[in-house]
């Protein structure tokens, strides 16, 4: 990513590495995934101190919640260089001053408004997708030794109404794709997923490859939400939201 990130959209590269870095090793894996850390946002029933009364509500509000990810990981970015300063990193300095570009320009040339607007979309429109492909899957409670197993049964890929929506996911319609092969030209994916489906019928994969339509994805991730919101509380034994892996 090197200062592409921080310079274009203000976001750390090192922080995200390392938040994403995670997430395709233990996608997820309750606790561990800091994807699935999204405060008051729950995925599955939650520890008494880490309960929020936001959940009874979370699936009216989950649109909201998604228009403030991208602005959060801005935040969560300038937290972490500034520890980085702090502890005297390396490379930190240099992603400071990226992050210090970015913000300058961006506030000296554009209306407020209009910055607060496009992250809100931006980060509307990212959080919804990402989202989709996993909130409505499997969930772990601890380390699963077989990896490629779980990335089959913790990902679902999107079957894409339009030309519009297929430009639209920006390649993640094809997410199990891009966590078994992340190096991959998406342009190749099509041709992965016809190999990837073979691969799951003849190994017998629980489920199958996993598609479906976006709708019916969106659907799929509301009524998870929704569960747990009417769901009581996870109680002393449920998964905590660690403190190395939250807020998202």
């Amino acid at each position: 990513m090197g200062l592409f990130a921080p310079l274009a959209i203000g976001i750390s590269p090192s922080w995200w590495c390392d938040k994403h870095y995670k997430h395709h090793a233990l996608t997820n894996q309750m606790g561990a995934d800091p994807d699935l850390a999204m405060p008051p946002l729950f995925v599955w029933p939650p520890h008494p101190e880490d309960d929020s009364p936001f959940r009874a509500s979370q699936h009216r509000w989950f649109p909201l919640g998604c228009a403030t990810v991208f602005l959060a990981w801005r935040l969560r970015s300038l937290l972490h260089v500034a520890a980085g300063l702090r502890d005297d990193r390396r490379g930190a300095a240099v992603e400071a001053a990226a992050l210090a570009a970015h913000w300058m320009v961006l506030l000296a040339n554009v209306p407020l408004a209009a910055i607060v607007a496009s992250i809100a979309l931006a980060g509307l429109l990212c959080a919804t997708i990402l989202t989709t492909s996993h909130l409505g899957e499997e969930l772990y409670g601890e380390f699963q030794r077989d990896w490629v197993l779980a990335q089959f049964c913790s990902t679902r890929g999107a079957v894409t109404r339009s030309a519009f929506t297929e430009w639209l996911w920006g390649g993640m319609q094809y997410h199990l794709e891009h966590h078994l092969f992340p190096s991959m030209p998406r342009s190749r994916y099509p041709r992965l997923r016809v190999v990837l489906q073979e691969f799951a019928a003849d190994i017998g994969v629980p489920g199958g490859y996993r598609a479906d339509d976006e709708v019916a994805m969106l659907a799929r991730t509301w009524e998870r939400l929704r569960a747990v919101a009417r769901t009581p509380g996870g109680g002393p034994s449920a998964p905590r939201l660690r403190d190395g892996v939250r807020p998202t």
